[in-house]
C-alpha cells in the first residue's frame, strides 16, 4: 500500500504525463526521498495496470506506464 500511495503522489504530479519506465519511477522515488526497489514497484505498476488505474504498452521490450490525458473540448 506504502508505494502505491506514494506512486499515486507521483501521479497527480504529473509524473506519468509522459510513459515513463520502473526504473525512472524509481530514481523518480528516490529524489523524494523514498526508499522502493525495483520489483516493489514493478509490481504495483502492473497491479494498477491490471485494474486500469494507469496505463501500460511496450516499446523496444521495455514496459512504459503512463496516464490518459483528458481531452478537453470547448
Amino acid at each position: 500500500h506504502e508505494i502505491k500511495s506514494k506512486l499515486r503522489i507521483l501521479e497527480t504530479s504529473r509524473f506519468f504525463d509522459s510513459p515513463r519506465t520502473v526504473t525512472e519511477t524509481v530514481q523518480q522515488l528516490r529524489e523524494f526521498g523514498w526508499a522502493a526497489s525495483p520489483l516493489d514497484v514493478s509490481k504495483a505498476l502492473a497491479k494498477m495496470a491490471s485494474s486500469k488505474e494507469i496505463l501500460k504498452n511496450s516499446f523496444e521490450n521495455r514496459t512504459h506506464y503512463f496516464v490518459e490525458e483528458s481531452l478537453v473540448t470547448n
